[in-house]
């Protein structure tokens, strides 16, 4: 049997990938400044899982996209490989975002998040296609996404998965 740590347990707290999204929906409305957090997965998301407003360095509100994978994220060409990943980033940037009040605004970033942690072998196959979008497509993954998760929703981690019971018995 695998011993268990913080992050294992946190891994294994998303069930599905629908889960993984509303957990992200509550972690982003909890962090300060974050305004319309909406999951838009479905049949006409356009590359963009989840979306919300954050204020940029000057104070005005901008639009980032996140595409959310449940498993890891590899190297590979398949449904869950950095190319596929990338494509849907790329197209998030392409198509506007109908907001509430009708109007099309325009993806600024794109986080890509995974529990899982994203290995070397991921960014070296798309980093000539990040070059195009320096700045503009981050990944969230694994202990990175689990350290957002201890900054802004502690309780998640409490009461939603072991992970911080695990941490606190291996002390």
């Amino acid at each position: 049997m695998p011993i268990q740590t913080p992050y294992r347990n946190f891994v294994a707290s998303f069930s599905s990938e629908d889960h993984l999204r509303q957990s992200l929906r509550v972690l982003f409305s909890r962090i300060p400044g974050v305004r319309g957090v909406d999951i838009t997965h479905g049949g006409q998301e356009l590359g963009k899982d989840l979306v919300f407003y954050a204020p940029n360095f000057f104070g005005k509100m901008e639009l980032y996209a996140c595409v959310v994978k449940h498993t890891k994220i590899d190297g590979t060409v398949s449904k869950s490989g950095a190319r596929e990943v990338l494509t849907q980033a790329l197209q998030s940037f392409d198509s506007p975002y109908t907001n509430t009040e009708g109007q099309e605004d325009f993806v600024t970033k794109v986080f890509i998040i995974s529990p899982h942690d994203c290995p070397p072998s991921t960014m070296n196959s798309i980093k000539g296609a990040l070059r195009t979008r320096a700045g503009h497509v981050q990944f969230l993954c694994g202990q990175l996404l689990m350290d957002e998760f201890v900054n802004h929703w502690q309780d998640f981690l409490l009461f939603k998965s072991s992970a911080l019971n695990t941490y606190v018995a291996s002390l």
